[in-house]
């Protein structure tokens, strides 16, 4: 967090998962090399005011998976990811993080959010699903759902928890599809007791259309047509 006095209750804490290339030894350093939370806080310009002074930050590093034999991992998986199974120990070494951060810097436990990118976004997803209660909010980015059906996941977002969402997606996503998250978000909105929104939009500055984060974490817009609402994210989850 930045400068600015410790609130009476507590700091709020936003936990970042980063992507499947965000580990630091990662093309896509999530402190160097991305456009994620942890980048913009190491001085940058176009951090939003809220996400330097209002929050703890936490963002843990996805584990490798030495049985994938790049170097790489998933997060809550081991394995390939269409045949991986599930890793408990990863969900218990997250839940203690966060556990242990919560105490040490004088959180608010009320005021607990998640947020993460591509996998890190699943990720996000399933904790939440796994924790109810635990998150005062959740914003996934760039998210996707598909190893498991989609109904279970919104029972357990919304029949224990009044949870708000707000997704982030591009229309023309060709690495984790828009019509699915699309879907979710309908599906949550029936069932759902608290908001659930949906930022869609149409990304002109990479091949992929799956560079994200810039959307929903900076300040100010990087490329020409982008909407850039990390002022207004940050002071929501806050």
């Amino acid at each position: 967090h930045g400068s600015a006095e410790a609130p009476v209750d507590g700091w709020p804490l936003v936990v970042f998962l980063h992507s499947m290339h965000g580990r630091l030894d990662g093309d896509m350093n999530m402190f160097y090399e991305s456009d994620t939370p942890v980048r913009l806080l190491q001085g940058d310009l176009d951090c939003p005011a809220a996400l330097r002074d209002q929050f703890i930050v936490l963002s843990p590093q996805c584990p490798a998976d030495h049985e994938r034999h790049d170097g790489g991992g998933v997060w809550l998986r081991r394995g390939w990811y269409e045949y991986s199974t599930y890793a408990a120990e990863v969900e218990a070494s997250l839940a203690a993080l966060v556990s242990g951060v919560t105490r040490a810097c004088g959180v608010d436990r009320r005021k607990i959010s998640i947020t993460g990118s591509s996998m890190g976004a699943y990720c996000a997803l399933e904790l939440a699903a796994r924790w109810p209660n635990v998150f005062a909010a959740c914003a996934p980015v760039a998210a996707h759902w598909d190893l498991a059906p989609a109904e279970p996941l919104v029972d357990a977002l919304t029949e224990q928890q009044a949870l708000p969402l707000w997704f982030f997606h591009a229309r023309n996503d060709e690495m984790c599809p828009f019509e699915p998250m699309e879907a979710l978000v309908r599906a949550l909105r029936t069932r759902s007791r608290a908001e659930v929104r949906m930022t869609a939009f149409v990304d002109t500055w990479s091949n992929q259309g799956h560079c994200a984060d810039r959307v929903p974490y900076w300040a100010r817009p990087q490329s020409r047509g982008q909407p850039a609402v990390g002022e207004e994210l940050f002071t929501w989850l806050a």
